[in-house]
């Protein structure tokens, strides 16, 4: 699975990119734990509403939610410990 390859440690901060519904986001969580982030961006504002709902239901509040189009994404990149 590909968020295993990102070698991610509790507390490291990761984005994903076109996060959709959230499916990777349970996995993602495992890898960062209560202390690391989640930074989660689409371009569809339904998918980040479905996203959200997942998030609130399992309680995770290390989430970070942005609309937008990744391809015009001013994010630093070495603010992240992974990518998504």
């Amino acid at each position: 699975m590909c968020v295993e390859q990102l070698e991610l440690q509790k507390g490291d901060r990761v984005i994903d990119i076109a996060c959709g519904t959230g499916r990777n986001h349970p996995y993602l969580m495992k890898a960062v734990g209560a202390t690391g982030e989640i930074v989660a961006l689409d371009y569809t504002p339904g998918m980040l509403a479905r996203a959200k709902k997942q998030a609130k239901a399992h309680g995770w509040h290390n989430i970070s939610f942005i609309q937008s189009d990744a391809a015009k994404m001013e994010l630093p990149a070495a603010s992240f410990d992974g990518a998504i």
